[in-house]
């Protein structure tokens, strides 16, 4: 039944997801076409990946039965494929293909590969997964997909710029469909007859057509600019907006790498649609029209061209499945590759203290050896097919020649040699237009790739999806924690269970416990980053999941660990890029926060520039100008995530004391039972039997 069906390659877009890609795979080649968005959702997956079992129990959720397998080198073809199977100890691939001499697997980091025995034998585990359909089996397609219209509707305000494209592309072919006719007549009427008088006349006529073509040329790319920067910045400008609505473990999950070879995708579809688009359209009818002219001129000779099209279209149809996979391997890689050298820069000071470089340079190497080894099996693929295309096209232009003459000696055939001429010009424009039309088609192919990689981001839900916001006074401002517990996905065992927490307008509350307790993820689920898996978050006995998440968030400054500062000044920093900053506050944050001193000792005090991700300034430093950030923003609730963590022990005392002194709401994190002292309550967050239970202790 499934006869040279091919295994499908689905790329891993989160870190950690290599399990789910190979049974989205799997499914997908016994036909329960569900898309790896559509499984994440359902099943999502932990930042340490799935286990055997995690696979099994979603395996059997998909209607497939399992069966786990030790198996050794030479029992591999005794294997069911396709098979999920355990690759260096960190990773899951699909094996797809078995024989004696080399493997092919689905690998969901890189794509699919054609190894070696010996070498598969390097990376393979022995632990194999047998995937079949269950009798209960059904064949389904789910998929979170966007269609190119539906993608390209979300640019306003091009329909007539897109009509007036049309017009000036249809003005050029018409001055090109003119050419052959001067050729004829001029070589049929004109030369035999040395008559200048009408060469004059034709001249002028057809000059002053022609003179029309570079001022219809300007107006058409001038039109193309426009539509094209309209395009980028509408659509560039609603995939930052929706990207920055998106919670924050979309991104924990992700590399940047890969995020930004996705924004690239946008720009290919820019232009297929300001070019492809209106050029498919214009080269069909265009096509059509010489077609219709070269029958009229000869049928058989319109028959050899024929022949040759259809022949090139087979050809072309035949490399495009390989070419689109090649695509989308070479964008995967790609994402990698930018990944890996960004994840150095950022480190780029441990790498020089620890004399890392050659190692992290090898790393980046193999990443961008790897795209680039995909790039120029893309480009020779292509080149075949360029040299089949031209062998196709030689081979006719030949036959048509020799036929075309043929029929001109033909004395008793109308067929004359300024006809033969014209009627070579309309071939050559014919194929001129269907080389631009092969190429679109193509490029409409590669675009469900590049959709695909869109969608990965645009059907992903918003954090905050609400419209209601309700108000209330500052004072009366309350936050519950109800029966809360957390897990980092859905077979995970919780991290914690059952936590109650009550917070009151002007609490100080201290969070305390050894590092790895779940102190960072209460926080992330009490301020709403993080949604609980079980009991609920209040605002003011209100779920914030329903209505309260905004309103929420506005009213809370934070502190966290892995806060950033951008490039810009010290003051464009404190007050977070402020279209109207307030000096006077920033300088009075900045004293709450004790680095004022530091920073009027700085050579250009407050309009001091921060370097990139804040390397010119210390940690203890960094932290004092994030917590004079957070203040800045004058807000009821104060979170700090071991706020004070990089902090000598007088500024740590100074800052809390300050900080006690402006009543506002704080709920504060830390390693030390020290810190207590400074709140109203104390919790302690320990692990009892693997869970992490919340104690409070005054």
């Amino acid at each position: 039944m499934f006869f040279n069906k091919k295994v499908p390659i689905i790329y891993q877009a989160e870190s950690a997801e290599c399990g789910l890609a190979c049974l989205a795979m799997i499914a997908q080649f016994w036909g329960k076409e569900y898309d790896l968005p559509t499984l994440r959702k359902k099943y999502p997956i932990t930042l340490q990946g799935a286990s055997l079992n995690n696979l099994i129990q979603v395996a059997d959720s998909l209607e497939l039965t399992t069966r786990a397998l030790k198996v050794e080198l030479g029992s591999l073809t005794e294997i069911s494929l396709p098979a999920i199977i355990h690759w260096e100890f960190n990773h899951f691939v699909v094996l797809s293909k078995v024989n004696s001499s080399y493997v092919i697997i689905h690998d969901p980091g890189v794509g699919q590969r054609k190894i070696s025995i010996n070498e598969f034998s390097k990376s393979f585990t022995g632990i194999v997964l047998e995937l079949k359909p269950t009798v209960n089996f059904e064949k389904e397609k789910k998929v979170s997909r966007i269609g190119l219209m539906e993608f390209f509707s979300q640019v306003r305000g091009l329909t007539v710029p897109l009509i007036q494209l049309m017009v000036f592309s249809l003005l050029l072919q018409f001055v090109a469909i003119t050419i052959p006719f001067f050729s004829q007549i001029a070589i049929d009427d004109v030369v035999p007859s040395n008559d200048l008088e009408l060469l004059r006349v034709l001249a002028f006529g057809f000059g002053m057509l022609y003179c029309l073509n570079p001022f219809v040329s300007w107006l058409r790319s001038r039109l193309i600019i426009y539509i094209s920067s309209q395009f980028s910045s509408q659509l560039t400008l609603n995939l930052v907006r929706h990207l920055f609505s998106l919670p924050l473990q979309y991104f924990e999950k992700r590399g940047i790498g890969d995020l930004l070879t996705r924004f690239d995708a946008s720009e290919r579809l820019r232009e297929l649609l300001t070019h492809g688009f209106i050029t498919t359209i214009v080269d069909v009818a265009f096509a059509a029209i010489t077609i219709g002219m070269m029958l009229y001129y000869s049928t058989s000779l319109a028959a050899v061209v024929l022949i040759v099209t259809f022949l090139v279209l087979i050809v072309r149809l035949f490399f495009i499945s390989s070419l689109k996979l090649l695509v989308n391997e070479c964008l995967h890689k790609k994402g990698i590759e930018q990944s890996e050298l960004i994840e150095s820069l950022r480190g780029i000071a441990s790498m020089k203290f620890s004399q890392r470089e050659f190692e992290r340079e090898s790393i980046w190497n193999n990443r961008f050896t790897a795209y680039i080894n995909t790039s120029a099996q893309l480009e020779a693929t292509q080149k075949n097919y360029e040299l089949i295309h031209g062998l196709i096209t030689s081979i006719g232009m030949v036959t048509l020649i020799y036929l075309g003459i043929i029929e001109v000696m033909d004395m008793k055939n109308t067929f004359t040699l300024g006809a033969f001429f014209a009627f070579a010009a309309y071939r050559d424009l014919f194929f001129e237009r269907l080389s631009s039309f092969l190429g679109v088609l193509v490029e409409f192919s590669m675009a469900r790739v590049h959709l695909e990689r869109l969608a990965e981001i645009l059907t992903e839900e918003p954090e905050i999806k609400a419209s209601e916001i309700f108000h209330m006074d500052e004072k009366d401002f309350s936050i519950q924690l109800h029966q809360i517990g957390y897990s980092y996905g859905n077979d995970e065992k919780q991290l914690f269970s059952n936590v109650d927490l009550h917070v009151e307008y002007g609490d100080r509350i201290i969070i305390y416990g050894a590092s790895g307790t779940g102190k960072s993820t209460l926080l992330k689920v009490l301020s709403g980053v993080y949604p609980a898996t079980e009991g609920k978050v209040s605002l003011n006995g209100r779920d914030i999941s329903y209505s309260g998440l905004r309103y929420l968030r506005s009213h809370m400054a934070s502190v966290l660990q892995n806060d950033y500062l951008f490039k810009g000044s010290v003051v464009d920093n404190i007050t977070f890029f402020d279209r109207s900053p307030n000096l006077e506050l920033a300088i009075e944050c900045a004293k709450i926060a004790c680095v004022h001193d530091e920073i009027m000792n700085m050579p250009m005090a407050y309009e001091s520039i921060v370097s990139e991700m804040g390397t010119s300034l210390s940690q203890g430093q960094q932290q004092r100008v994030l917590l004079a950030r957070a203040l800045y923003q004058r807000k009821p609730i104060l979170i700090l995530d071991e706020g004070t963590a990089h902090l000598d022990e007088v500024n740590e005392k100074n800052i809390l004391e300050n900080l006690k002194g402006l009543g506002i709401t704080i709920i504060m994190t830390a390693h030390k039972s020290e810190l207590c002292s400074y709140g109203t309550k104390s919790y302690l967050l320990t692990q009892d039997n693997g869970l992490m239970v919340l104690e409070c202790k005054f």
